[in-house]
């Protein structure tokens, strides 16, 4: 199985990827207005990168409950300082999250890598063959609420990814130029969380990778350990990575690059996952 773009390729199997998260806005749930500078932002991900993380994911609109929406020449203005500079430092490729169009369309000419797309929702087409056209990676994040007393998330979403895919490869897509996240936090219950990252298993039957984004995310605060606040969470975050990694998820969104990557080798390890040596 393969993920590739223009100017990258991930073939699988393979130890887990790290995608490290770059949030340039002043209103994110865990990190909001940390990396709002350009200069922080661009150490910041240079740091990530020197800790293992293997793809940078940058965003600049948060879409957390309750977000304040900006336009799409806002979201442009607060990105294309950081892509351009990333481009030119960094050698990992670099993803831009986003839910308009027109954003996904300019950092793509700027030369971005992979469109983390977090307005799958729409209904028209227009993603998707900009996709096709450029040759881009994809991310296709299932967002759409589910009804609350709906006990079987991890159906409906595997089934929006198989309808998903069918519309994507009518437009001229490539397979795999695709990856899949079930969206943990985007419209689900703690309970349907819970029950869609026990369910990771469910969603490789499309023959594609997939992604898990559950850093520091609210379902783990009901947790012993009492963690309110988003920097208060990286317990329950490795946790999550880790049992992600035991069900054959391939790609991690995370905010603790280093943390993670050391919690997910020895899960694969002591797993028979990878023939990585420790040092003793």
């Amino acid at each position: 199985m393969i993920f590739k773009g223009k100017n990258f390729e991930f073939i699988f199997p393979r130890p887990t990827l790290i995608m490290g998260i770059l949030n340039v806005t002043p209103d994110s749930f865990s990190d909001g207005g940390s990396f709002f500078d350009t200069d922080k932002a661009i150490q910041r991900a240079l740091l990530m990168e020197s800790e293992g993380a293997e793809i940078i994911d940058v965003g600049a609109e948060s879409t957390r409950p309750g977000f304040k929406e900006v336009t799409p020449e806002e979201e442009w203005g607060r990105l294309c300082p950081i892509i351009t500079e990333l481009k030119r430092q960094i050698k990992i490729p670099l993803s831009v999250d986003t839910r308009h169009v027109e954003v996904a369309q300019l950092a793509l000419k700027a030369d971005a890598d992979i469109i983390n797309d977090v307005g799958l929702m729409r209904p028209e087409e227009k993603m998707f063959r900009l996709m096709a056209e450029s040759g881009a990676g994809y991310i296709m994040m299932h967002s759409s609420p589910i009804p609350p007393e709906n006990r079987a998330p991890q159906e409906i979403v595997s089934s929006y990814f198989g309808k998903t895919l069918s519309r994507c490869e009518k437009v001229g897509m490539n397979s795999h130029q695709i990856v899949l996240d079930p969206g943990i936090g985007f419209g689900k219950t703690v309970g349907q969380n819970l029950l869609l990252i026990r369910s990771l298993n469910h969603y490789t039957k499309w023959q594609r990778p997939v992604l898990l984004g559950a850093s520091r995310k609210s379902f783990i605060r009901g947790f012993p350990g009492g963690a309110l606040t988003p920097k208060d969470r990286l317990g329950g975050s490795l946790a999550a990575a880790c049992f992600a990694v035991s069900l054959g998820v391939h790609i991690l969104r995370v905010h603790n690059v280093k943390e993670t990557l050391q919690a997910i080798r020895l899960t694969e390890w002591l797993e028979g996952k990878n023939e990585l040596e420790p040092n003793l």
